[in-house]
């Protein structure tokens, strides 16, 4: 059985999403592009570079892979009505949008992803879908599965790491399907990151790492800045001081006590608490690290 996958957006995940997707046997996956003429220059760039060229950089050996040219549209109509996956790789403010532009053509059984969605994706679901989204299975994953930048839009798009494990959260569809849906994502995403969604929403909105990771790092870095100009742009990640590993920490302390909090009140809820959360997910990736928190809610 082939698998069709759609893909929402037009950015650094959307290139390697559907660059992975389309170099997987039996996966078909189109690209759904809202904004401005980014369908129509990605379709003719494409078509004149001969298709989509993924460069891996995540090994110490770089590999190149280039797929056929697949269809990228800002029609849902186009794509939308016979597809098994619908997967959002664009930022959080873009969501309504897309929703809003899936609901007529969305079909019962639809399997519809965030990777990531953050925080309140399944609300945003729910409040626009309405009655639709108790007929789709639900996925929010923590984080995109890769580090990735474009090289030349349409047509080059570098991955410069690769996460080994993603975490997630489901809700089934009801009636529930009688398959697995984990395994469909799976195969459209490719072996590598494992993807485990287990427990409640709300474990991914109390384990949000860029809420945690970006405001404790520029803090960090712009605290005591007077001013003066800097001889080269700083790295984002790079340069990390305790300090700063400090702050991230205190933010995760917190987010830990909110979920005890959550199980003082809710007895019949229990929260599986994983430390070192950076260093499972980039394992193989860094050598060093801090952990933060990831919390899994189940019942």
């Amino acid at each position: 059985m082939v698998i069709k996958a759609v893909i929402c957006g037009g950015g650094n995940g959307a290139h390697v999403m559907s660059a992975i997707a389309n170099s997987q046997d039996d996966v078909e996956a189109s690209v759904l592009t809202l904004y401005a003429d980014e369908a129509e220059r990605w379709t003719a760039i494409m078509a004149e570079a001969g298709g989509l060229t993924i460069v891996d950089t995540c090994g110490e050996e770089k590999k190149e892979t280039k797929v056929k040219p697949f269809k990228v549209t800002k029609h849902p109509e186009d794509v939308v009505p016979d597809t098994h996956v619908i997967l959002f790789a664009v930022p959080a403010f873009a969501h309504e949008q897309y929703l809003n532009a899936l609901k007529p053509h969305v079909q019962p059984g639809t399997i519809v992803v965030g990777i990531p969605g953050q925080p309140g994706f399944e609300f945003a679901i729910r409040g626009i879908w309405g009655s639709i989204s108790k007929t789709v299975t639900i996925m929010n994953y923590i984080t995109l599965p890769w580090n990735c930048r474009i090289l030349q839009f349409g047509k080059k798009v570098e991955m410069m790491s690769r996460k080994s494990v993603l975490p997630g959260a489901m809700q089934l569809a009801k009636p529930p399907p009688n398959f697995e849906p984990k395994d469909k994502v799976q195969k459209v995403v490719g072996p590598k990151p494992v993807l485990q969604p287990q427990g409640h929403f709300v474990g991914i909105s109390l384990s949000p790492s860029n809420p945690i990771l970006h405001p404790s790092l520029m803090y960090g870095r712009w605290k005591d800045w007077d001013g003066t100009p800097l001889d080269a742009p700083p790295l984002f990640y790079n340069e990390l001081t305790e300090e700063t590993a400090n702050f991230m920490s205190a933010v995760s302390d917190e987010v830990v006590a909110t979920a005890k909090r959550i199980m003082q009140l809710r007895p019949q809820v229990s929260a599986v608490i994983i430390n070192l959360y950076i260093l499972d997910i980039l394992s193989g990736s860094i050598k060093t690290g801090i952990g933060l928190t990831y919390i899994t809610f189940v019942a």
